[in-house]
């Protein structure tokens, strides 16, 4: 990565900061998508309580892509949320952001013990389904193929994700 693929560099690039993001949805908390949490002090995060808590106390064989400094902005000793440092939900299920619709974190059983997706519905594009590694490639939607084991902490759930996609897409 350069400087320039930094997350300032492309908040910049559509004339935000990162004191402008209000909310940062956490899909799972995984070193390839936890390890900037720290990075974003004025926002609340959105994370399932069952990934927080494996994040914090893993099950046995998923302790490896959990990197504890990524997210101990998070949590306190007790893996519980620090509300005078950053402010964080722990979700028990889906939520809608706004009231209206537009983001919903949704949890999904998939990827890891509290993965979650978020269903984003924009004006002009539709509905977006940030899926979080609960879908690696298209293709695996089309043709129901799971990616390899040790990406599916419930394969039953990644293909359940499968069909709740095919099921928006009208299939």
């Amino acid at each position: 990565m350069t400087k320039d693929d930094a997350i300032p560099a492309q908040l910049a690039k559509i004339g935000l900061k990162i004191d402008d993001i209000k909310y940062v949805v956490l899909g799972h908390m995984h070193l390839d998508h936890g390890g900037n949490v720290c990075k974003f002090p004025k926002a609340t995060f959105l994370v399932q309580r069952a990934e927080m808590k494996n994040a914090a106390w893993p099950e046995p064989g998923t302790a490896g892509p959990y990197i504890p400094g990524d997210v101990a902005c998070l949590r306190n000793d007790l893996g519980e949320a620090l509300p005078n440092k950053f402010k964080m939900d722990q979700l028990e299920g889906d939520m809608d952001v706004f009231g209206d619709g537009s983001v919903v974190p949704k949890s999904w059983l998939g990827h890891t013990p509290g993965s979650q997706m978020a269903i984003v519905r924009l004006p002009k594009t539709g509905t977006v389904v940030l899926t979080s590694v609960n879908v690696y490639f298209a293709e695996h939607v089309t043709k129901n193929l799971l990616p390899d084991v040790s990406l599916a902490y419930n394969p039953t759930g990644i293909l359940n994700a499968y069909e709740f996609i095919r099921v928006l897409q009208g299939r």
